[in-house]
């Protein structure tokens, strides 16, 4: 029987054996990826005033809309640009907004229903407590199951930039402009963000913005710890470069650099580009977005 089996495995070669005996996942490493969904950034009004304004970001940077969103725990308004899988939004400093200049989010995403079960069960196993909860959207007077957060707790309260992970809801593109392109269901960033652009009165036919890959966070020491040890979970890779912490994950590499009073939360966002418009700086009260010559681009705020 041996000599058997043994020419047979000489007959179908390495590469059918490979396909028929998978290769086992590295141990230890996440079974659902956890990508970036989004960051947000509150910028000064002057600053605000100018991104609203801008016909450069809306006509060919990327598909944008102001937005006031309601959900059952709270309204905000802010300007949001959607790319393919990824985006980003901005909020106004002040009163009206009750957030406070610099104050920003990394929001980070799972693609496939289950995810934030996973994560949670991983985050027990480290010993980090985390608040599971469902958001809703109103559509018209109806409020639609959004997506589902899973936050985690224990940051100082000196820190500046926020954390959860979500998973999209699958009744969510069922209910909410159902009648819109991709039709049907789905969860992914992608779906989403389809979606998004869909329902909007107007976008651009070839919008420079592809996702953002990158993101600078300037934090004091304590939540660069806690930062880091959640990235750690998700199954980022980690190494030091100086004084910055760079960790690594799907599509994204988020780099934590030390605060001071003029410097704090997300302080840099790097872009894949569809295309390069030229080397050029467009600037926006105090930020500043640049484009290089490689499909690329760097938003400083």
């Amino acid at each position: 029987m041996l000599p058997r089996i043994l020419a047979t495995l000489s007959l179908v070669g390495p590469a059918v054996l490979l396909a028929t005996f998978p290769r086992a996942e590295q141990p230890g490493a996440p079974a659902t990826p956890v990508f970036l969904n989004h960051f947000f950034v509150t910028l000064d009004p002057a600053s605000y005033a100018d991104i609203e304004k801008g016909d450069f970001l809306k006509q060919e940077f990327a598909s944008h809309e102001k937005r006031t969103t309601v959900r059952t725990d709270r309204t905000y308004t802010g300007q949001y640009f959607y790319g393919t899988n990824t985006y980003f939004e901005f909020f106004e400093a002040g009163p009206a907004s009750g957030q406070k200049l610099g104050d920003s989010a990394v929001a980070f995403g799972v693609d496939r229903a289950g995810g934030i079960r996973e994560l949670r069960q991983r985050l027990d196993a480290a010993g980090i407590q985390a608040e599971e909860t469902t958001m809703t959207r109103q559509l018209g007077q109806v409020q639609i199951p959004w997506f589902l957060s899973l936050n985690p707790v224990g940051f100082p309260r000196s820190a500046t930039v926020s954390t959860w992970v979500m998973e999209y809801h699958p009744r969510f593109l069922a209910e909410w402009h159902a009648e819109a392109a991709p039709r049907g269901g789905g969860l992914t960033r992608q779906q989403i963000l389809e979606r998004y652009k869909a329902v909007l009165a107007s976008r651009p036919a070839h919008p420079i913005l592809d996702d953002v890959v990158g993101l600078t966070i300037a934090v004091d020491a304590a939540t660069k710890a806690r930062f880091a040890r959640l990235c750690e979970v998700w199954g980022y890779g980690s190494r030091t470069d100086g004084d910055a912490t760079i960790l690594e994950g799907p599509n994204i590499v988020l780099r934590l650099v030390p605060d001071s009073p003029g410097k704090r939360g997300i302080i840099e966002a790097r872009f894949k580009t569809t295309r390069t418009p030229g080397d050029r700086e467009v600037r926006f009260g105090r930020s500043a977005l640049a484009f290089g010559t490689d499909r690329a681009a760097t938003w400083r705020f």
